[in-house]
């Protein structure tokens, strides 16, 4: 997975005015800690983390590595987005948590699924193809996340369930899932009886009355 790099400096504990400040200025306020790193507080650069989150796919982890000229402790720290708080309508990022890592340790992680190609039972019989879980809890070092877990579900015909057991995986990922949970399944398409709403029944019992 490629590396971003997010503009971090400190800052001082502050009021909720305070904050609202560094928002209108072009930073978003923050806190980045982990183990071994004590908490510390933190501003980030509104434009470099829009262009992170641009990229970020799903509901993945992004390995990210902090930029800083003022505080030699946050340069160069590897962190991942764990926690984004947005405003009530969703618009404005208002508090970010950046988790440090270390690259020498395995960490927990969400990585989505993402399917590749038309099945042939989609294609041949309308088929319709079912995504149960679209992301896997993962365990493995930060620099090894994957962006997705690709899944060619091209050779799919209706019946076939696809579980955990079944995705193909790198060796150096461990998934943490119940093997036997089913991820992806192609069912039978609909009959034109089970697609009728209440009312469409309704509508044929009077027509025959």
């Amino acid at each position: 997975m490629e590396t971003e790099v997010l503009e971090v400096e400190p800052r001082a504990v502050a009021t909720k005015g305070a904050l609202n400040t560094l928002r209108r200025q072009g930073f978003v306020p923050g806190v980045c800690y982990g183990r071994g790193f004590a908490p510390k507080p933190v501003q980030i650069s509104k434009k470099s983390i829009q262009e992170v989150l641009k990229k970020r796919k799903g509901e993945g982890s992004t390995l990210l590595k902090c930029s800083s000229e003022m505080d030699s402790a946050l340069k160069g720290l590897r962190v991942l987005l764990k926690q984004l708080e947005w405003d009530a309508l969703g618009r404005h990022l208002l508090h970010v948590d950046l988790h440090v890592v270390r690259m020498d340790e395995t960490i927990e992680t969400r990585v989505p699924i993402r399917t590749a190609g038309e099945p042939i039972g989609v294609k041949e019989d309308n088929g319709v193809l079912e995504v149960m879980k679209h992301a896997l809890t993962i365990e493995c070092l930060p620099g090894d996340i994957p962006e997705a877990i690709e899944v060619d579900v091209s050779g799919l015909r209706i019946g076939n369930v696809l579980h955990v057991a079944d995705l193909p995986v790198a060796q150096n990922l461990r998934i943490k899932e119940d093997p036997a949970e089913a991820v992806i399944a192609l069912a039978s398409p609909m009959s034109e009886e089970a697609e009728k709403t209440p009312e469409e029944e309704v509508s044929e019992e009077a027509k025959t009355e």
